[in-house]
């Protein structure tokens, strides 16, 4: 976890006021793991486990006037149906504002992940402005993203954002192009990439990500592949580790994973 990230969770735990977060889906892992030390790789996991102090919330994906989640959505793009991203609509942050503001049962913090928050429409970012800006004492919101460059200004502004002087949610087109090829089972372009450029942290950070999102967006991650990329990136944020050796493992772990995957179909 980010320097960052473990002050707000200390405020968190002190109940006072902390200002939003945006954060990779591991951030928001890390953060889950230190307020209820309950350890998750993937989404799937943190849906299937409900805690009674965080709450989830995951863009969908609209075919007309119908929304699909995006498990649903992706077995429609698999059949032929063009693809379309994840969005948040006004109507979806209404819901997300009404069930942030009701009172748990068990506690009187929460944690409120929105997920793909980059996918917010300017209409559904707007309808959010006010509850970003007036966060109540021991509630946390933490919004996961890809691309910081997707968000308002206004959204951005409000605030704080724990990856700092990090490039690791951009990935350049070579990273993006390399990752998809890898989950195909073309291997060889990413790991190239990392065995014979040795690239530099914020690289790797990049790669990581992108390839996180990649295996669960394809829905092709095992617990151990997942996890495997979770822990190489949080190494890589948080300690001096050799940041291409450790994605040298993560990708190690993930072709195994995807070569079983591959011969037991």
């Amino acid at each position: 976890m980010t320097q960052e990230l473990q002050e707000i969770v200390s405020k968190y735990f002190d109940n006072v006021t902390v200002p939003p977060v945006i954060c990779s889906d591991y951030s928001a892992f890390d953060a889950i793991a230190e307020i209820t030390g309950f350890r998750v790789s993937t989404r799937e996991e943190l849906f299937e486990s409900p805690l009674p102090e965080i709450m989830t919330f995951e863009a969908t994906v609209k075919f007309g006037r119908e929304s699909k989640t995006q498990k649903e959505a992706e077995e429609m793009f698999r059949k032929g149906e063009k693809r379309r991203e994840p969005t948040y609509s006004v109507e979806d942050v209404r819901n997300i504002i009404a069930k942030a503001a009701l009172t748990g049962q068990w506690t009187d913090r929460k944690t409120v992940v929105l997920f793909d928050a980059d996918g917010l429409t300017p209409e559904a970012a707007n309808a959010l402005l006010k509850t970003l800006e007036d966060v109540p004492k021991g509630t946390l919101f933490l919004l996961t993203v890809k691309s910081r460059s997707k968000l308002l200004d206004t959204v951005l502004s409000r605030c704080l954002y724990s990856d700092s002087n990090e490039s690791a949610l951009e990935p350049d087109e070579e990273i993006r192009s390399a990752v998809e090829s890898f989950v195909s089972g073309d291997f060889w372009p990413l790991v190239s990439f990392s065995v014979k450029s040795k690239p530099e942290r914020s690289k790797c950070l990049s790669a990581l990500s992108c390839l996180g999102d990649a295996i669960l967006r394809w829905r092709v991650a095992d617990e151990a592949s997942a996890a495997a990329v979770a822990e190489a990136y949080s190494n890589i944020a948080t300690t001096n580790v050799t940041p291409h050796l450790e994605l040298d493992r993560a990708l190690f772990v993930v072709a195994s994973h995807l070569e079983r995957l591959r011969a037991s179909r």
